[in-house]
């Protein structure tokens, strides 16, 4: 873990417009033996503790957007498809997010080398597959610059 700091390189430029800027830690693939579900259990807890506590950071849980690259982007895909419902929020808690190089489709890492350390069982699959899955509704007329939480 304590990986969150290498994402801070673009907080300046979101906290000079008025955004608020969250770098979430999750633990790295090779330190859980390739458990996917762990690491977006993580982010999912991050993203839930943002909304529920944005007031503590004088930001408005109503503009919470994603982005990630690498796994992130992966992770990103994962937040922006959870059924937030099923943890007490509203469906709309993610407003929108930018996934970027991640593993989407996840049945030819399956069958890569990269799958001796990522462990991809069929249910991690199942459940993180990206491809296809329905996002929210898209919200409009918000002011996305005004107090909104960046959640990388």
């Amino acid at each position: 873990m304590g990986m969150a700091a290498n994402s801070m390189h673009p907080a300046e430029m979101f906290i000079e417009a008025g955004v608020n800027y969250v770098a979430l830690d999750f633990v790295h693939t090779l330190q859980n033996g390739g458990d996917l579900m762990e690491m977006a259990e993580q982010v999912r807890r991050g993203v839930a503790w943002v909304y529920n506590n944005s007031k503590l950071i004088d930001g408005d849980q109503e503009q919470v957007y994603v982005s990630g690259h690498s796994s992130g982007g992966h992770l990103c895909g994962v937040v922006m498809t959870t059924d937030w419902s099923e943890w007490g929020l509203p469906i709309d808690t993610v407003k929108g997010g930018l996934c970027t190089s991640g593993m989407y489709d996840l049945n030819p890492v399956a069958l890569s080398y990269r799958n001796t350390w990522v462990n991809f069982t069929e249910e991690t699959i199942e459940l993180y597959h990206q491809d296809g899955k329905p996002l929210p509704p898209p919200t409009s007329g918000r002011d996305i610059a005004n107090k909104m939480l960046g959640v990388v």
